[in-house]
């Protein structure tokens, strides 16, 4: 089974729910299956390989982003105004089949595993669970700790502590973000290139600096703007990994040494 997506004019094309409600679960399971086919594949693939490739887990989204992917979006956000129990019930039970599917997942994997996964720099000596959790910047502070929050952290705190990555610019909600109980890294885009609507450095330094939370950035662009964030990021306490993507190997390598230089 694969999502359908509606295309529209100067967007980025959308999936279409699979069911209505909140109720009409029969799809999931469906879905799993296809997934775990696939993650069986490739595992299977890099079998015998002397150096064994480092796979992490699927592209992993957070309930709350899974929720609109399975039911009418203005359903769910409706619910989250005059169901909220409703709402936690739901994500609670995604989180539950999230966390069975994930444990196949890692079985397959085997020692090949590298965490946190998803958008992440990963390794086999990371820890955490990285989710995508786009969808918070549709609720409000209250919302999302009192409907998302408790399956985001049961998901994560499963597979070694949550891990949290949202697209778009989410600096003024840094407060509520770095509040989550065992966040072990935080994955965000600091350039337009990198994203439409990007993160300013220096209110995730702000925040950052001293609690032994990660700063996963992602900075697409040349040196100039990729000196020009560190420099805004870099302070005592704070733990950061750049991931660059520059046009050639040699301004690759000029920008690992030039992060180096500042991060001392």
């Amino acid at each position: 089974m694969n999502f359908d997506y509606t295309k529209r004019d100067v967007q980025a094309s959308e999936i279409t729910p699979i069911a209505v409600s909140r109720f009409d679960m029969d799809a999931y399971a469906e879905y799993e299956t296809k997934l775990l086919e696939r993650t069986a594949a490739f595992a299977a693939a890099s079998e015998g390989v002397a150096v064994y490739l480092p796979m992490s887990f699927t592209d992993a989204q957070s309930p709350l982003n899974a929720s609109m992917m399975i039911v009418n979006t203005n359903n769910f956000l409706m619910d989250t105004l005059i169901n909220p129990e409703g709402v936690q019930l739901f994500l609670n039970r995604l989180a539950d089949l999230a966390i069975d599917f994930v444990e196949k997942q890692k079985k397959m994997i085997g020692d090949c595993l590298v965490n946190p996964g998803h958008g992440f720099a990963s390794a086999r000596n990371f820890a955490g669970y990285g989710q995508s959790s786009d969808n918070f910047l549709m609720l409000s502070d209250e919302q999302y700790i009192q409907c998302a929050l408790p399956a985001f952290l049961k998901l994560g705190t499963a597979f070694g502590g949550p891990v949290f990555h949202s697209c778009g610019n989410f600096s003024s909600r840094m407060n509520t973000i770095r509040a989550i109980e065992g966040l072990r890294c935080i994955d965000a885009a600091f350039s337009s290139e990198t994203d439409p609507d990007p993160n300013p450095p220096v209110p995730f330094a702000e925040a950052l600096a001293g609690t032994g939370i990660i700063l996963n950035a992602r900075i697409v662009g040349n040196l100039e703007v990729i000196e020009k964030a560190v420099r805004q990021f870099w302070r005592p306490g704070m733990k950061l990994i750049v991931v660059t993507y520059c046009q050639t190997l040699e301004e690759q390598r000029e920008a690992y040494h030039l992060i180096h230089d500042i991060c001392r």
